[in-house]
């Protein structure tokens, strides 16, 4: 989880190397009820937030993924051999078209409203997909109201979601990156038929089969094979 300084309700070795360890779990499935014991103890008052839905084109991808997410943290709360650390509480939210935040219950409000009615120790399960999601504008956010959430950071969002400054970073780092291209949507629009005709010429060097991604976005979503 990233996020605030608060108490983290995950365990995270390059964070918590001075926090408290638990009991030796031993050998067999008392071992593993100890230890999911103690675990469970340590997260006793977490609520997690499950955030999903957002504004963009993979949305409908976002709510499957939020909706399993609830339904696995709700199962695996209620058994006892679990091995990770698992929420008290589970709150599903749906971050609406128009950038509303509804809670479970019809609770609809802001951002800043919605996390301000949640409990102390609140994590951000982030079930989002695509712009305003995975790209660090939602991280940033978060980081600034000083919530913990789950997955990657700011930086490494932001730089990841751009496929485009992606591959220029792995092959600095001597990284096989397969050859590609990487061409403005506004410079086929605007280009007229010789504008366009010098666009497919500057293609032919990377052969006749070729996959066109959208620069920022997932889930096969404008993904095609021309």
């Amino acid at each position: 989880a990233r996020g605030s300084r608060a108490p983290l309700p995950v365990s995270q070795p390059a964070r918590t190397s001075q926090a408290p360890r638990g009991p030796d779990p031993g050998r067999g499935l008392a071992g593993k009820r100890a230890g999911a014991d103690w675990r469970r103890r340590r997260t006793a008052d977490v609520t997690a937030l499950v955030l999903m839905g957002g504004t963009s084109a993979e949305r409908d991808v976002s709510l499957a993924s939020g909706r399993a997410v609830c339904a696995a943290l709700a199962q695996g709360a209620g058994c006892p051999e679990q091995a990770a650390p698992l929420p008290h509480s589970v709150l599903p939210v749906e971050l609406e078209p128009d950038g509303t935040w509804t809670a479970a219950g019809g609770r609809s409000g802001s951002a800043e409203e919605i996390l301000a009615g949640c409990p102390g120790r609140t994590i951000v399960f982030l079930a989002l997909h695509g712009a305003g999601g995975e790209d660090g504008a939602l991280q940033g956010f978060l980081e600034t109201v000083q919530r913990p959430y789950t997955g990657s950071g700011v930086e490494s969002s932001a730089l990841c979601m751009n496929k485009h400054l992606t591959r220029l970073l792995a092959r600095e780092l001597g990284l096989a990156v397969a050859p590609g291209k990487c061409l403005a949507a506004e410079d086929w629009r605007s280009g007229g038929p010789d504008g366009r005709a010098r666009l497919l010429a500057s293609l032919e060097e990377l052969g006749p089969e070729l996959f066109i991604k959208p620069l920022r976005g997932g889930s096969s979503v404008g993904a095609s094979a021309a």
